[in-house]
């Protein structure tokens, strides 16, 4: 018997050891005694992501049962010989991204995770699924893994299609072209799900009523812009956040994005 009511929640690029990104509200312990302090936006970021926790362990307290699904790049890793790292250390940024986790994997009922981009989440994404493992997440079938790169799964009822990957998304012009196109791929393939989930770029994006009830969106990410970002964008770093989905009786409300606006910079 399905449950009546589940809460999918979806977060990703959380990208934990960069140094815009979140962080441990103590910092990072590092390898030689030393501590990374959390900068001011990164008690900004924290305070946010205590905010989509709330939301989380509010559903959980009135009786639905919550999946989390973490869709892609728990840590920064060594990519594009970024010098805003709290630490070089693969082993370090992971510890971390476990404890940065534990808030929302105490306030759900079940973990996913996907594998995001080898430039942030290493060969294979080994980190996502090393920390994925460690946090519980529930195993692909396909390779025993805790980390798959499509989950294609029944969510109370509603067939949910999550995988890290989409195409472009930074301008304001274009901004959810990707989103719609991947469903509108999918739906003359026939293989369209009841919920389509990206992430990667970093920005908000979803189909509306364009497919409904079939629906699609892109997720925020816990990460301001980096310098490798301003070099894509001029625009500035708009929210942070995450979506959660009501599914009752076997049907899906319309995504809802629980997204923080970035404070602006003093003039």
């Amino acid at each position: 018997m399905k449950h009546k009511r589940v809460l999918l929640a979806v977060v990703s690029d959380l990208h934990v050891g960069s140094t815009v990104a979140i962080c441990p509200p103590n910092g990072i312990a590092l390898e030689d005694g030393g501590r990374y302090q959390p900068n001011v936006a990164q008690v900004w970021i924290w305070d946010q992501w205590l905010r989509y926790r709330d939301v989380l362990a509010g559903y959980r307290k009135a009786g639905w049962k919550v999946v989390l699904l973490v869709n892609g790049e728990f840590v920064d890793g060594l990519h594009h010989e970024s010098t805003q790292l709290a630490t070089n250390s693969p082993e370090i940024m992971a510890s971390a991204a476990i404890e940065v986790m534990m808030p929302l994997v105490n306030a759900s009922d079940v973990l996913y995770a996907t594998r995001g981009t080898e430039a942030h989440s290493g060969k294979g994404a080994a980190s996502d699924f090393a920390i994925a493992r460690e946090l519980g997440a529930v195993r692909d079938p396909e390779s025993g893994q805790c980390a798959a790169y499509q989950w294609r799964i029944d969510v109370g009822g509603v067939i949910v299609d999550a995988a890290h990957h989409v195409s472009g998304g930074t301008r304001m012009t274009t901004r959810g072209n990707n989103i719609r196109a991947e469903m509108q791929d999918a739906i003359l393939a026939g293989c369209a799900p009841d919920i389509m989930i990206r992430s990667h770029v970093h920005n908000y994006a979803d189909t509306g009523r364009m497919f409904w009830p079939k629906q699609a969106c892109v997720t925020p990410a816990w990460k301001l812009k980096d310098a490798f970002v301003h070099r894509v964008t001029r625009l500035p770093s708009k929210e942070v956040g995450g979506v959660v989905f009501e599914i009752e009786n076997g049907v899906a409300g319309q995504v809802r994005p629980i997204t923080f606006q970035v404070p602006a910079r003093p003039a």
